[in-house]
């Protein structure tokens, strides 16, 4: 494994020209719309949320009270079968993985609700994936689900996402990485101190990070920028994903 550290051209910049709409859920089972991070519309109400996925035609996936929803932000359709047991959603493509408390790693069928294993990773908490890959953190290691990558961190991993075929992850001791799933080489991306991030997005080249502070950051990684996106107000957020049309 390689270790490398890339340097920010700039620390914090005072506006954030071209974000991305975002959805945001929190705790209390708020689906919220951002863009360039302030509200857009009302909020959907989803009680004792467990899971949140952005799916790939832009609408996302959430586990809430034992069921699991599609939805646009408006129109929610519910996906038959029990779901208790999910910790956490991942979604590429047309796929919407999940990680279950007693049967692993699993595909969900978003019509049937019907699952198929592929795969276990002991300990694992929090799952990404990109292309046909399902990524699964457990402490301070990475491992791709059935397949050889295996990244060990310097810390317990704490906020993953996938995209482009990057991984990225936030750990304990407060560093933001980047892991190349082709070469599994690691860099650190110094931005600044991550110990606190609550959730991870990525998408085009764009990083988005949300902080117990409930502080809302957008990292442009090729323009080595860092822009405040809100510097309050999203202390209750548990999810995190870029909003397509």
């Amino acid at each position: 494994m390689h270790l490398w550290k890339v340097l920010p051209i700039l620390v914090v910049t005072s506006t954030a020209a071209h974000a991305s709409d975002l959805w945001l859920l929190t705790r209390d089972g708020g689906l919220h719309r951002l863009r360039d991070g302030a509200e857009v519309g009302s909020a959907a109400q989803f009680e004792s949320p467990q899971a949140f996925a952005r799916l790939g035609d832009g609408r996302v996936a959430i586990v809430h009270a034992g069921k699991l929803v599609i939805t646009d932000g408006k129109t929610p359709k519910i996906i038959k079968g029990a779901f208790a047991d999910i910790r956490e959603l991942a979604a590429a493509d047309a796929h919407l993985y999940a990680s279950a408390a007693k049967s692993g790693i699993v595909e969900i069928d978003r019509t049937s609700g019907k699952r198929k294993s592929i795969g276990t990773v002991a300990k694992s908490r929090l799952i990404a994936a990109f292309g046909n890959a399902v990524y699964a953190a457990h402490d301070d290691t990475i491992d791709t689900v059935g397949g050889k990558l295996s990244v060990k961190l310097d810390a317990r991993v704490t906020a993953l996402t996938a995209a482009a075929a990057k991984i990225y992850a936030t750990t304990k001791s407060g560093k933001l990485w980047e892991i190349d799933t082709a070469t599994a080489a690691s860099r650190e991306l110094e931005f600044g101190n991550w110990w606190a991030t609550v959730a991870l997005a990525a998408d085009g080249g764009m990083l988005y990070l949300v902080t117990q502070a409930g502080k809302l950051w957008k990292i442009d990684l090729a323009a080595g920028t860092k822009d405040a996106l809100a510097m309050d107000g999203w202390q209750n957020a548990y999810g995190l994903a870029v909003a397509k049309e």
